[in-house]
This record gives C-alpha cells, structure tokens and sequence, in this order.
C-alpha cells in the first residue's frame, strides 16, 4: 500500500489471537414462527445472533441457503471452544414453530 509495509497492521500478539466461526441458522421444521426466545443464549464471544424471521412469519426446513432463518457469528481462543460455544448458542435458542 504506497510502499508501507501492512504487516504491522494485522499483526496479533499470541495471546490475542482468536478463532471464528459461524453458522446459518435453520427452522426443525415446517410451520408458522409462533416464538423466539434466546433470554438463554450465552454472550461470551458471540459477534452476531440475527435473524431474518418475526413472529408469524412462514419457515421451511433448509434446503439450501434461502429457507435459513438467521445467523450465528462467535469466537473462542481455539477451534474446539468455537464449537462449543456455537453448540451452546443453539441450544439456547428456542423457537416455537406450529
């Protein structure tokens, strides 16, 4: 960049460095969202928890990248504590679907 080194830039110390991941978020089944509850869900990490649904809102099973619902973005210190904070994230949301 106008020959300034950019390494500098995006250098992290050892101790600062994070793992991400994210996931779509889809419905169990087919229905009518009746509601949405995430008072449970844990906050540690967690970047993004949206959703692209409301209350009375049609959902399909995902079958590809349109029926998702929403999306879940979060970072831990490793790979392994990703996935269990996305695991927690997920089960701490409770969709009531008829």
């Amino acid at each position: 960049a106008m020959g300034i080194d950019v390494k500098p830039c995006f250098a992290l110390e050892e101790d600062k460095r994070l793992a991400a991941i994210s996931r779509l978020l889809e419905s169990p089944k087919n229905g009518i969202v009746k509601a949405i509850d995430i008072s449970t869900v844990p906050q540690e990490g967690l970047s993004d928890l949206s959703f692209n649904i409301e209350i009375g809102d049609e959902v399909e099973i995902m079958r590809g990248g349109i029926q998702r619902i929403g999306q879940a973005i979060l970072s831990a210190p490793t790979t392994e504590a990703c996935h269990q904070r996305m695991d927690a994230v997920l089960e701490g949301i409770k969709l009531t679907i008829e």
